[in-house]
């Protein structure tokens, strides 16, 4: 891909990219739209032809249709808004449109290929679970991964949000004290914390620990995890925070937690090497069907009804698919 076919970033200002136009890009609202260019090969892609999907680690399955069915027995759904039900229809094969839009953004922003990303032997992998790094001594639970998606070049870890936006995760310093890891004392927490560290450090990148403490728990793993598949794959790592809103209170909450998620990535590097960071926003509209939301009322358990729905009908419609902040 030739560089003046980009839109190369100029600055990060108050968490939003700002941008500049070339020849065969037009942008508008900080929303790239494909005009002709290299990327415009996503235009010619056929809706199914993507990676093999999974639910945790590559196994025997590889189809959309049966990743949704292991969510629908295994994931718990508190409501329609739940961030996972989002994410699994937003990468559904024939669910293509605003998906073109979110690679789009990787290939210009954060230096992954279009080839890579649709490749047939890329590898989509929901709730993928990285364990505490057992070198450190640390007990606890596995870092899952709402999305990793696998090339020969790029891990990509994914995390969604939603309504999670307005209920911030626990900073490392209040996770150290109140935490809970299968074996629940202080002196164990630190130890799966150095675990966290170690697998970002094994691949090169220095951690400002003087500031370790003001970094949200989850960040941190998620961001480890990431290095962590990178180095058993020999490629990048990549973190994507892919973040959902259905009305203007909830995407005050997503601006809210990308700025503060923009301050905790700038104190967690300590150099000038990072692991590349990219926040998308979506908007979402929902589509229930018909009674479900009454089911729903009655019984919560029905809402894991919605992965086996959405296999044959499209339960949401997203719009506005854009980056607000790019970091590499």
């Amino acid at each position: 891909m030739n560089s003046s076919d980009l839109i190369v970033p100029q600055t990060v200002e108050n968490g939003i990219l700002r941008t500049k136009k070339t020849k065969d890009f037009a942008i508008e609202n900080h929303c790239v739209e494909l005009i002709n260019s290299p990327v415009a090969r996503l235009n010619q892609r056929k809706e199914n032809e993507m990676g093999k999907y999974y639910y945790g680690n590559p196994d025997n399955s590889g189809a959309w249709e049966q990743t949704a069915s292991v969510f629908a027995g295994h994931d718990s759904v508190n409501s329609e808004k739940t961030s996972s039900l989002a994410l699994v229809q937003f990468w559904k094969p024939r669910n293509w449109k605003p998906r073109k839009k979110l690679v789009a953004q990787l290939v210009l922003e954060c230096g992954v290929t279009t080839d890579e990303l649709l490749a047939d032997d890329s590898s989509l992998c929901f709730e993928y679970p990285v364990s505490v790094n057992k070198d450190s001594g640390g007990e606890g639970k596995p870092s899952m991964t709402d999305l990793m998606i696998i090339t020969k070049q790029h891990v990509i870890a994914i995390e969604a949000k939603w309504t999670e936006c307005g209920n911030p995760y626990p900073l490392i310093g209040k996770w150290k004290q109140n935490g809970k890891c299968q074996n629940d004392d202080e002196g164990n927490r630190e130890k799966v914390l150095k675990g966290w560290m170690k697998y970002i450090e094994d691949l090169g990148y220095s951690i400002n620990r003087e500031k370790i403490d003001e970094i949200a728990y989850q960040f941190l793993h998620r961001i480890a995890s990431s290095c962590y598949v990178a180095k058993h794959e020999g490629c990048e790592p990549q973190v994507v925070y892919h973040l959902f809103y259905h009305n203007t209170k909830s995407h005050d909450d997503v601006m809210r937690f990308a700025n503060k998620l923009k301050n905790q990535y700038e104190k967690l590097f300590d150099g000038e090497k990072r692991v590349p960071l990219c926040i998308i926003e979506t908007a979402v509209e929902v589509f229930l069907p018909q009674g479900m939301e009454e089911i729903a009322k009655r019984n919560k358990k029905r809402l894991n009804d919605i992965f086996v729905w959405m296999q044959k009908n499209d339960v949401y419609r997203f719009e506005n698919v854009k980056a607000i902040y790019v970091a590499q």
